[in-house]
């Protein structure tokens, strides 16, 4: 509810369902933001509007007042000297609502991807060149909301959460990524020993080693942690062995293709990229 009140803005009827402090429909801003003095001393903080003007604030508020919260009570109660209900049904709007008065998911994920974020993850993930598939592994990988055998477990689908590859450690994302034992040998491979490894809800964070390229150096890593889940699959599905060298050649050819895809859109992907991983 937060989240959709901070996209919609309400025009004020009848005030029923209308949050007087969380809902903008003053203006652009919460009540709660701009008058914080004044909401910390307010004693019913989901109160709607309807409420308000018919009680009055003074009976939401604490009997004593700071001489903050006092002031902020003056320009407040200028602001509701404008404010006449009526009989209609309050009435939200927003740009991410189309006409027929659905949220729309394509503009909000529009919104996002062309919002400018400081989020080191939203740089990390949506604005890699990976697959949009790729990304949204990615995504879930950050948050460990992968369906590793731990979080399995957690909702009483499995009875244990031995790793299925090694059969030795609890399979959970980090493990999987980068302790399991063919995954480690997949990124002593690429990287170099010995690393170490970041939390998984930081791989941004994984050493890129001098011979490989900064640009689109987290697009590669994303892509073979999605190899890794791949090959996670076939074990567990298909019943196939662990195998370093079958890991390594799905992501070359991961790599490759990937990389013939993007060329004509950036031309300084490297062509290396697949030579990496030994044939």
């Amino acid at each position: 509810m937060p989240v959709y009140r901070s996209i919609t803005r309400v025009s004020v009827g009848n005030g029923q369902d209308t949050s007087f402090w969380w809902d903008a429909w003053l203006g652009d801003f919460f009540l709660a933001a701009k008058f914080q003095i004044l909401y910390s001393h307010c004693s019913q903080p989901h109160c709607s509007v309807q409420q308000v003007v018919q009680l009055g604030i003074n009976h939401l508020l604490s009997s004593r007042l700071s001489a903050g919260a006092v002031s902020e009570l003056l320009c407040l109660n200028q602001l509701m000297d404008q404010v006449m209900l009526t009989d209609q049904m309050d009435k939200r709007t927003s740009n991410l609502i189309s006409a027929d008065g659905r949220l729309s998911t394509a503009a909000v994920y529009k919104a996002a991807v062309h919002t400018q974020h400081t989020s080191p993850v939203f740089s990390f993930v949506w604005k890699s060149k990976a697959p949009q598939r790729v990304k949204f592994f990615a995504w879930l990988l950050l948050q460990d909301r992968i369906q590793n055998r731990c979080n399995l477990l957690k909702k009483h689908i499995v009875d244990n959460s031995t790793c299925e590859l090694c059969k030795v450690a609890p399979e959970t994302s980090e493990h999987l990524i980068f302790h399991c034992p063919v995954a480690n040998q997949l990124w002593t491979l690429v990287l170099g020993s010995p690393m170490s490894f970041p939390p998984i809800n930081e791989l941004w964070n994984l050493s890129r080693p001098p011979s490989l390229p900064p640009k689109h150096y987290n697009t590669f890593v994303l892509l073979c942690c999605w190899c890794i889940w791949n090959h996670r699959h076939d074990v567990v599905f298909r019943q196939m062995r662990p195998c370093l060298q079958r890991l390594s050649t799905a992501c070359r050819q991961t790599c490759h293709l990937w990389a013939c895809r993007l060329k004509n859109e950036d031309s300084t992907i490297p062509n290396h990229w697949s030579s990496v991983f030994p044939p």
